[in-house]
Parts: structure tokens; sequence; C-alpha cells
């Protein structure tokens, strides 16, 4: 599908090379002109947000690591210091996290023991 070329804005001519905009170049009406047509931009003028919107809101609102699963629980787990560092060294070399590296572990320690 092709789209129309955009039509060039008659605040181009204050358009400096590096993509900014030089607004100090404005005279004082063309500055209130430019305001009042930012302010008009938009078109909804407070208008409610329908159901599609919303949704796209609430999932642009949503923070935090996106869900395994049926989610994750924080646990406080003591591991000797050793042990520790080896396991987050091939964690790295393997590009997993030291959370995939240990859930792998618990995986198959209860695949082997049958209690998976």
């Amino acid at each position: 599908m092709k789209t129309k070329p955009r039509a060039k804005s008659k605040w181009a001519r204050s358009a400096r090379a590096d993509g900014t905009f030089d607004f100090e170049s404005l005279t004082d009406k063309q500055k209130e002109e430019f305001y009042q047509e930012c302010e008009t931009a938009g078109g909804q003028g407070g208008a409610p947000l329908t159901a599609a919107q919303r949704r796209l809101h609430a999932q642009a609102r949503r923070r935090g690591r996106p869900q395994k699963g049926r989610g994750a629980q924080i646990i406080s787990l003591s591991i000797e210091k050793d042990l520790l560092k080896r396991a987050e060294t091939y964690a790295k070399s393997q590009g997993l996290s030291r959370s995939d590296l240990f859930a792998r572990g618990l995986r198959a320690i209860l695949t082997l023991a049958g209690a998976a």
C-alpha cells in the first residue's frame, strides 16, 4: 500500500539541518500561530478514550518483566559463594540469566527424580 508524501509544513523553513526546529527565528505573531496550532493538534480535545484506546493505554502502563508460565515467585536462597560464582560464569557464557539457569537445573533434577 502506497502512502501519499507528506505535505511540506509551513514551518519547514525554520527547520535546521540536524532536524531540530528554530523557534526563536519566528516573529511573535508566528510564534503565537505555532502555539495555537500545537494546542489544537490531536483533535480529540479531551474526549473519553475508546475501548481500544483504553486497552492500548493499559498495555503501555504495564511494568515489570513479562509473565512466564503462571508467573514468578521471588525467593531468598543461600548458596555457597564459590558455587554461585561458577554458576554465574556458566550462565553468562550460555547467554542465560541466573534465574533461567537455576530454573533449568531444578527442572532437570525433577525430571530425573520422576517428580516432573
